[in-house]
């Protein structure tokens, strides 16, 4: 069981640390009986029944209904299902290898005269949340930090910085609290970003600091 090889058209990359691929259906290309492990016999022809002919193409039919018979039972036991979950996850471990953080699968249908399905896989890179902070007010800030917290879990969000100390080793930047957090991809950002359980916490943010945020894709 194989998928069929991937056409040039099947390989796209979208951004330098986006990509998308498309897998054909998987399908079963050959199926093996071990001659010298199987035998065909004739109930028809006995000891006591030698006018029954013998029909020497008995055996490649029998053995062609064996394979019919198997494929039949493989397919009804998810084997290509099977088969599609092994190619994701290899390509996906694969990808990993490579340094992508995040690997999102998803599934594509062709036209519906032709429904089989295909897999899309896309990758996408972590992003980082960036905030540069001046707390002007530490009794709202520590409100704030107790509330955003699980909001940022949610979106699959984990803090890298937090406020730890800071030392300029070149130019001028001047920071009194740096925070970074990183999110799956730069959706998910998005999401914790407009989700509307943020929009409050976001306004509390605002009045008990001044801050420069950013998101940026990384590794």
């Amino acid at each position: 069981m194989i998928y069929p090889g991937l056409a040039p058209g099947d390989v796209k990359v979208l951004r330098s640390d986006q990509a998308q691929i498309t897998l054909p259906p998987p399908k079963i290309v050959n199926i093996v009986i071990d001659d010298k492990q199987t035998k065909v016999w004739d109930r028809q022809i006995t000891w006591w029944t030698p006018w029954v002919p013998f029909n020497p193409d008995l055996e490649r039919q029998a053995r062609l209904a064996a394979r019919d018979e198997i494929e039949k039972a493989a397919l009804e036991m998810g084997i290509l299902d099977q088969a599609r979950h092994n190619e994701e996850e290899s390509i996906r471990a694969l990808l990993q290898i490579f340094g992508m953080k995040s690997v999102s699968v998803g599934r594509q249908y062709r036209h519906l005269s032709n429904p089989q399905p295909q897999c899309r896989i896309l990758i996408r890179m972590p992003a980082y949340l960036i905030v540069d902070l001046e707390i002007t007010d530490p009794a709202a800030w520590a409100s704030y930090r107790s509330a955003v917290t699980a909001v940022v879990q949610n979106h699959g969000g984990e803090y890298v910085v937090r406020g730890g100390a800071t030392i300029v080793l070149e130019g001028d930047w001047e920071t009194q609290r740096l925070v970074v957090i990183r999110f799956p991809n730069q959706v998910a950002l998005n999401a914790f970003w407009d989700d509307p359980e943020y929009q409050p916490l976001k306004e509390l943010r605002q009045r008990a600091a001044r801050a420069k945020v950013i998101a940026v894709e990384g590794v």
